[in-house]
């Protein structure tokens, strides 16, 4: 049995929201096996042999939502070509809506299942270049009906979407020694509840990271290494 490999969450966190555009940045700790982004996707797979737990820790905030969540992920790879992904987040969320509703939700949100699957990847010696498709699931776990004393508290608001929601899109990924740059394009389709529908969707997301130290790896997969790491993701069109 591999063991498992643990990425560490993010050392220093912060998301400002400009005009629909969400900006992240951080310093990530990590161990030879971690995932070197934040948000967005890479087109990289994990190794089969070395399944991978991650731990997210996220801060959000806008003029009317505050947002604290972790999301704890799973990842396993049955060959090299793919690996499957399962994400738990738990949500602590104060909100003010605009029909007056002000309070504060806290829970598990839904749970994700991914599967990544590598289509075309060029590797040489501290460089490759990867693009890849991804597919996935959200399930109806988190809470979709709560109320505020009495008022139903907008869905879009609520932890859950009470839906299967369903995406997917192509990503891409360019390394260069200690440069990595990432994007993606994602399409979100949510099924119906309740009357209620969030619309089709698309958003886009690039990321860029450096490697801070260690300046050179003499041994593959043999020391921690410190990132940092700042991502961009557009607005969501719908």
């Amino acid at each position: 049995m591999p063991a498992l490999q643990c990425a560490a969450a993010t050392g220093a966190w912060n998301e400002m929201k400009l005009q629909g555009v969400t900006l992240a940045a951080g310093m990530l700790l990590c161990g030879p096996e971690a995932r070197s982004q934040i948000v967005t996707e890479n087109a990289g797979t994990i190794s089969p042999e070395t399944p991978l737990w991650q731990s997210r820790f996220e801060y959000a905030w806008s003029a009317h939502v505050t947002e604290v969540s972790a999301i704890e992920s799973f990842f396993w790879a049955p060959n090299d070509k793919m690996d499957l992904a399962l994400s738990v987040p738990v949500i602590h969320r104060d909100f003010e809506s605009g029909n007056g509703v002000a309070g504060t939700l806290a829970g598990f949100g839904d749970i994700a299942l991914r599967w990544k699957y590598s289509i075309w990847k060029d590797d040489d010696v501290m460089k490759s270049t990867r693009f890849s498709a991804l597919a996935g699931v959200e399930l109806p776990t988190g809470r979709w009906h709560d109320d505020e004393e009495g008022v139903e508290i907008p869905r879009k608001l609520q932890l859950g979407t009470g839906s299967f929601d369903f995406f997917g899109g192509p990503l891409f990924t360019w390394i260069d020694d200690r440069d990595r740059f990432a994007a993606e394009l994602i399409g979100r389709y949510n099924l119906e509840r309740d009357d209620f529908r969030l619309q089709p969707s698309v958003q886009a997301g690039v990321a860029y990271w450096y490697r801070i130290s260690p300046a050179m790896i003499e041994v593959a997969g043999e020391k921690t290494e410190i990132r940092g790491v700042i991502e961009l993701t557009s607005p969501t069109y719908s």
